[in-house]
């Protein structure tokens, strides 16, 4: 029998900068770099999530990708984290 656990794998650090610059980049050290073990239930809401989404940008004309960001503006623009 095989068990499969739903895990998400952060590989990217999000930098923001004063002046309103924001990049991402790889995490410098090995404790930057994360596993998360999600449960059933979130992996159903973040599943749906993405439907939503999906069908929003495809109203908008824009497709969504794999690279696009989980959470962001109905258009796909990043939100801005508060400095």
């Amino acid at each position: 029998m095989t068990i499969f656990r739903p895990i998400l794998i952060l590989g990217m650090a999000l930098l923001a900068f004063w002046e309103g610059k924001i990049i991402f980049r790889p995490p410098k050290t090995a404790k930057e770099r994360r596993t998360i073990a999600l449960l059933p239930s979130a992996v159903l809401l973040l599943k749906e999530h993405w439907e939503k989404q999906k069908l929003d940008r495809a109203m908008l004309g824009i497709p969504l990708s794999d690279d696009d960001l989980v959470f962001s503006h109905f258009d796909g623009v990043r939100y801005c984290p508060i400095l």
